[in-house]
């Protein structure tokens, strides 16, 4: 080998270490601003937490919920074969099992006949019928005519109007999906500016207060908010109870009628921020910063057209968001009985 060619693999190498270096920096400044899942710090030898699975416990189901824009209450199916989506034509005395007119399918891109919802086995599929504007899961576009595997918490996109899936069990009550007047979930928090054994005696009444409320009253402020766009009435989430994981840094709060807007805190909006803050090389401010991610979470959870009213829908949605991105709090992980784990690792994050 050359010298001038030691010299190059010398330069790639350093090179290489930069732009690890800088990849480093570039994920812990996001971790410190976003809402990076975090793994709780062990005080000794104890238990381990998991996340919460979106997959019910029996693998048959017989069972789904569908959580649609402007309802209250979910449109429940069981046992049923076939469920056809789409718009109904009082012409031809057509009404399909999901009839989304009311819903402004119409306006939405929604088809007559858009796509069906088959049960085969013990489990759910979601097939495209050919529609006009396209069907998406997850983000995903189907491919027409092909069936797609329907999971707890999907969420199912016909043209541009969404809606949220929930499979179940009849056979097993404590796999039923989740209901918006009765939903509880258990919220994993951990504060990273507060040490492993700070809490060890007890959270203080002056930290429930003027930190851990005001971190959900600005969940829950949100929550309504995205309901008013949506044209539905205001849900008043409620804190159920408050306990500390004994060998971790964790708090755990069970919340009622929060469900929606922590999953989407939780699952969809860390995925954004990261994205947003890569994009600008971490020079975005918080309030730009809080700004998009109100823009995007309007995009995601609402389901018609907002006109003038959008810019103060973004506006005060940021102003929550605000809160939180500036907060030290950030979500953890929580298994299936949202309770820590004493077997599983928690994955890498």
């Amino acid at each position: 080998m050359t010298k001038d060619s030691d010299q190059q693999n010398n330069t790639a190498t350093q090179s290489g270490h930069t732009a690890d270096k800088s990849r480093d920096e570039s994920t812990t400044r996001i971790k410190r601003r976003g809402f990076t899942t975090q793994r709780p710090k062990m005080m000794s030898s104890g238990r381990k937490i998991i996340p919460g699975s979106k997959t019910v416990a029996s693998t048959q189901v017989d069972t789904i919920s569908l959580l649609l824009p402007g309802r209250d209450k979910p449109t429940v199916f069981r046992g049923k074969g076939v469920i056809v989506m789409g718009r109904r034509d009082d012409n031809n005395s057509y009404i399909p099992e999901v009839d989304l007119t009311d819903q402004f399918g119409g306006l939405m891109g929604v088809s007559r006949k858009h796509a069906e919802i088959v049960l085969e086995q013990g489990q759910f599929f979601l097939k495209d019928l050919g529609s006009t504007n396209g069907s998406w899961l997850n983000g995903r576009q189907l491919v027409a005519g092909k069936t797609y595997p329907l999971t707890n918490g999907d969420q199912i996109r016909l043209g541009e109007l969404l809606m949220l899936v929930y499979v179940s069990s009849s056979r097993n009550p404590k796999s039923r999906a989740p209901r918006p007047t009765e939903d509880t979930c258990t919220v994993g928090l951990v504060d990273l500016s507060r040490s492993t054994d700070e809490f060890e005696n007890g959270i203080p009444p002056t930290y429930l207060t003027n930190i851990l409320s005001v971190y959900l009253h600005a969940i829950a402020e949100m929550q309504n908010l995205l309901r008013q766009a949506r044209g539905e009435q205001p849900i008043h989430m409620s804190v159920q109870g408050i306990r500390k994981d004994d060998k971790t840094n964790a708090m755990y709060v069970e919340i009622t009628h929060g469900t929606e807007i922590i999953d989407f805190l939780r699952d969809k909006l860390p995925r954004f921020v990261e994205a947003r803050m890569l994009e600008s090389g971490d020079n975005i401010s918080d309030e730009r910063l809080a700004v998009a991610g109100a823009k995007y979470m309007l995009e995601e959870q609402v389901f018609r057209f907002l006109g003038e009213e959008r810019a103060d829908y973004v506006r005060k949605i940021a102003t929550h968001l605000r809160r939180i991105l500036k907060s030290d709090l950030r979500f953890t992980l929580v298994n299936d009985q949202n309770t820590p784990d004493s077997n599983a690792a928690p994955p890498g994050v």
